[in-house]
């Protein structure tokens, strides 16, 4: 990660105006579930278990799935939301791709992936930078970054009970949800930066030419 470019970018979304903006209500919390729409990325595990959330529950969120993309898949995925309840439905927001990611990491309070294979997502990184807790799916990487129960919860992928009850614990209790917000940013210090990784390599490579 750059932290400096970040850090900028967060000052043209500041939290407030960047929830205004969105429409996200004093007192909902606000999920974003960052990545092109497509199938490895799994976005209709989040549909599947907000169909299953409580009344209660679901009534205080907004959720933005942010990264679509004309496709198959996300065909699917608008049907998918389609067939949910109208009082769940009006609370789910489909963003087609923008370059203003950093707007909803800022306005957020939780972060969902739901990936079925990655590698050391950098979504998952700038959501530690910014302070989220995370919903994952435990895919290789993803359990390279988070602490299990110190910043997030994880589920297998197509889980959607699972998840439905990890989003339910993370919404409705609001000082777990900020517990695994605070850790957040302590668990991603704990990861190699860019620079450390570089050296690494260089390491690597140096063994290898010998």
């Amino acid at each position: 990660l750059n932290p400096a470019r970040l850090q900028d970018e967060a000052g043209r979304f500041p939290r407030d105006a960047a929830r205004r903006d969105l429409g996200i209500q004093n007192g909902e919390v606000a999920i974003v579930l960052p990545g092109t729409v497509c199938e490895r990325k799994g976005q209709t595990d989040l549909l599947h278990a907000l169909a299953l959330l409580p009344a209660e529950t679901a009534a205080r969120i907004r959720c933005f799935i942010v990264g679509d993309r004309p496709s198959h898949y996300s065909a699917n995925l608008h049907k998918l939301a389609q067939e949910l309840p109208a009082s769940v439905r009006e609370r789910l927001h489909i963003v087609p791709e923008t370059d203003e990611i950093v707007r909803f990491y800022h306005a957020a309070d939780l972060l969902v992936c739901t990936s079925r294979v990655e590698s050391f997502p950098r979504v998952v990184l700038e959501a530690m930078f910014f302070g989220l807790p995370g919903v994952s799916a435990r895919v290789f990487g993803v359990v390279e970054q988070v602490g299990e129960s110190v910043n997030a919860l994880l589920y297998e992928p197509g889980d959607a009970g699972t998840l439905a009850q990890h989003l339910r614990s993370l919404i409705d209790d609001d000082a777990l949800r900020q517990r695994f917000a605070d850790n957040s940013p302590h668990v991603l210090d704990t990861l190699n930066t860019f620079d450390e990784m570089v050296t690494a390599y260089a390491g690597i490579f140096r063994e290898a030419a010998l």
